[in-house]
């Protein structure tokens, strides 16, 4: 007899190969009926063109806010040639004359957008405006960011001065326990295992004077010569 799933031989098998049949000439048919890309008929791509409006009012609130930079850039100039000196501030003095001929030439721009008697002139003088405005203010903005970090750095140098003064001590400490558990181990290994070691401590210790000669002259300086305060706190942490 035939059943689906008793006994004897099974239909199920059989029926389902004429499916599987079926949804395969149905999906290759649907394929058929659907135009490939290669097919369809290309249409013509429609690409939003900016407002010539929108465009000049931006070109405009980031020219007044590039002209408003460029004056608390020059505030910032004085400054910082006062706190870092001349040559320290040379670049920045030089970025700051680019971001202000960019500014000029912004200026002459808006007049120019201003009287422009198409949208795509009016469009293409709002481009330039913003353009060279990026070119010039975003390395003023990254320069005037590297002086505030450095006053921020001296800022702090006093409380900088004193952690580096307290790791010196716990550094000596160090030391001494080294010295110890190295003089303490030579009678147990043999002395040719420990001669790479035996010059360390002297190192070390002579290492830790130099960091203790200049964070003392860090201390001495910090009220007088950031700069030269900054420096020899340095030379303490390389020792």
């Amino acid at each position: 007899s035939f059943s689906l799933f008793g006994t004897g031989r099974s239909l199920l098998p059989s029926i389902l190969v004429g499916f599987l049949l079926i949804s395969y000439f149905v999906r290759r048919n649907s394929r058929r009926s659907v135009p490939t890309a290669a097919q369809t008929p290309t249409q013509p791509s429609k690409v939003p063109v900016a407002n010539a409006a929108e465009m000049a009012t931006l070109a405009n609130r980031q020219l007044l806010a590039a002209d408003e930079q460029v004056r608390s850039a020059s505030d910032e100039l004085d400054f910082a040639r006062a706190q870092f000196g001349i040559a320290a501030t040379d670049e920045f003095a030089r970025t700051l004359e680019a971001a202000k001929a960019a500014v000029a030439r912004g200026f002459e721009r808006q007049k120019q957008m201003e009287d422009a008697t198409s949208d795509a002139e009016k469009r293409t003088t709002a481009s330039a405006i913003m353009r060279d405005l990026g070119e010039n203010m975003n390395p003023l903005g990254t320069i005037q960011a590297t002086f505030e970090q450095r006053r921020s750095e001296q800022a702090t140098l006093p409380s900088r001065i004193a952690e580096a003064s307290e790791r010196l001590v716990e550094q000596r400490g160090d030391l001494d326990r080294a010295t110890a558990e190295l003089a303490a181990i030579a009678g147990i290994y043999p002395a040719q295992m420990l001669t790479s070691l035996q010059d360390n401590p002297e190192q070390a210790h002579a290492l830790l004077e130099t960091a203790a000669s200049a964070i003392e002259a860090a201390k001495q300086a910090v009220d007088t010569d950031r700069a030269l305060a900054e420096s020899t706190l340095d030379t303490a942490h390389r020792a």
